[in-house]
């Protein structure tokens, strides 16, 4: 275990353990939010009404993808790790646009 949390601190470039636990505080914080926030949102579209699975998971990956980025940029500026979450999504969709735009 204390082997992998030094190649985590070493990878995202970790200060020190309690920069690690601040982060580690920030993705826990932010997916907890989530669990709160998507059924108002889901019911504010519509989501249960749509019977189309593809659809569904569509909507789902539009709709909870750039509130998960928005939640864990607020909640890591609230905690002090605006820097660190801002290079951390920049990676996130990095690859996502890399990915996509393969020919």
């Amino acid at each position: 275990m204390k082997r992998y949390w030094e190649k985590l601190k070493l990878k995202w470039n970790l200060k020190s353990d309690l920069h690690g636990i601040w982060v580690m505080l920030v993705f826990a914080v932010t997916g907890f939010s989530i669990l709160f926030i998507k059924e108002p949102v889901f019911d504010l579209v519509g989501y249960d009404s749509i019977e189309s699975r593809p659809l569904r998971v569509v909507i789902y990956i539009l709709i909870i993808y750039p509130l998960y980025q928005f939640l864990l940029i607020t909640w890591g500026t609230l905690l002090g790790q605006f820097r660190f979450f801002w290079w951390m999504l920049g990676k996130m969709n990095g690859r996502l646009i890399k990915l996509f735009l393969r020919k």
